[in-house]
């Protein structure tokens, strides 16, 4: 019996890009707040 993580690497994967995407958007975020 495999865990939940492994069990569907679609999911595991997109789990990964909103991570990512969410960092940039919090860098792009602080990088308008600096410059404001």
């Amino acid at each position: 019996q495999q865990p939940p993580g492994q069990a569907d690497p679609g999911r595991c994967s997109t789990v990964i890009l909103n991570r990512e995407r969410r960092r940039l958007v919090s860098r792009h975020l602080h990088e308008t707040t600096v410059t404001a």
